[in-house]
């Protein structure tokens, strides 16, 4: 009988200790008279911080591989830019300097790449540029529109919005070789991928079937189904339970949380926030 009583505070202690972190840190932009800065907050909707503090507008940002950077787009040069900042507010630092407007960053698995879209040659195509903002690559440079990169897991592929006639749908392309083929064909647009961290499912904005809403579908295009409707701009969580989206409550744009299955819908950002466009941290 003792040795019951010995032995039951350390199976508790183990069994807490091998329990993950489920909270984990989320970026996104929040909108005061017409301006937008830079935020971060927890997923359980505490330790909200104000990242940046502009009289333009900052947006659409992403984390570094090893979540000590984030890499944004904004107007603060007068010009759309890329420019990156330490995950604490500290050192922004201006990584493109073109006349034309450069949008979307999204850094790289291995921490050396940032790829982006730009107007550089009149149409929206895709680029890649070391961190450092140097040795700029085009990717794209088909006729049509190309934007929302994503990458995968390993780094070897990315998906992205192809706008082909007049319909945006969802591309695969395999850098080894530059190959690219299509993972949706539907009349109507579909946007903003984003690849699970085990590279198992996508994520992505569609308003297909009459139905807006986020929609979650194979690597290789099958099983498409929708996850919640009237999100927009997913992102997923490091253990990929959960999704993060940006949603309207009819008054106000928020940051909301779904487990990946559909169950457990939670808004996150507070009611007094306009919020948009979040960004989950890596593992």
């Amino acid at each position: 009988m003792m040795m019951k009583f010995l032995l039951l505070p350390i199976l508790v202690f183990i069994a807490s200790c091998s329990i993950p972190n489920s909270k984990y840190d989320i970026a996104f932009t929040a909108y005061h008279n017409g301006i937008g800065n830079l935020y971060l907050i927890r997923s359980d909707g505490k330790d909200l911080r104000r990242l940046t503090t502009t009289n333009y507008t900052d947006m659409l940002p992403s984390w570094s591989a090893d979540n000590k950077n984030i890499v944004f787009r904004s107007f603060r040069d007068g010009n759309w830019e890329i420019y990156s900042i330490n995950s604490s507010g500290e050192n922004p630092k201006r990584l493109t300097h073109n006349e034309a407007e450069d949008s979307n960053p999204k850094c790289s698995p291995d921490g050396q790449w940032i790829v982006f879209e730009s107007m550089r040659d009149e149409m929206a195509d895709l680029y890649l540029m070391n961190n450092e903002g140097t040795d700029i690559r085009r990717l794209t440079d088909q006729f049509g529109i190309d934007l929302c990169a994503s990458w995968s897991p390993d780094g070897k592929e990315m998906i992205f919005s192809m706008m082909r006639d007049n319909n945006y749908n969802i591309y695969k392309m395999t850098l080894s070789n530059m190959d690219v083929i299509p993972l949706t064909q539907t009349p109507g647009w579909e946007k903003f991928p984003a690849c699970s961290p085990d590279g198992k499912m996508i994520a992505f904005a569609s308003d297909r079937d009459q139905k807006e809403g986020i929609y979650i579908m194979d690597p290789d295009g099958n099983n498409i189904h929708l996850l919640v409707e009237n999100g927009n701009h997913p992102s997923w969580s490091p253990d990929q339970k959960q999704v993060v989206f940006q949603k309207s409550n009819g008054t106000r744009m928020g940051i909301y949380k779904i487990n990946s299955d559909g169950s457990g819908m939670q808004k996150i950002t507070p009611d007094s926030l306009d919020a948009f466009l979040p960004a989950c941290e890596n593992k």
